[in-house]
């Protein structure tokens, strides 16, 4: 974490974990948080949209790869959190 030129504290979280063959379950905000299916490098990601109190924007970029489970998140500029997914091999 660290603050913005607006002293908001803003930061990001990146989990990862092995996909179980008993099933898992992944819990969504349905009720503050738009999401929509994007293309992230040609795996199909769910990313989510919600507006913080103080105006701020947070993002939830959700995806499974190589049997792996990626969840990333935090109120950075989306460009952050893309490039983060992108950076994990």
């Amino acid at each position: 974490k660290y603050t913005d030129e607006r002293d908001n504290s803003i930061g990001y979280s990146v989990t990862c974990y092995c996909i179980c063959s008993e099933g898992q379950v992944e819990l969504f905000d349905n009720e503050h948080t738009t999401y929509k299916s994007i293309d992230l490098n040609g795996v199909e990601a769910m990313l989510g949209t919600s507006q913080n109190f103080d105006g701020s924007t947070s993002y939830y970029l959700l995806y499974e790869k190589d049997e792996m489970h990626y969840s990333i998140h935090g109120n950075v500029e989306l460009e952050t959190i893309l490039k983060v997914a992108s950076g994990i091999k």
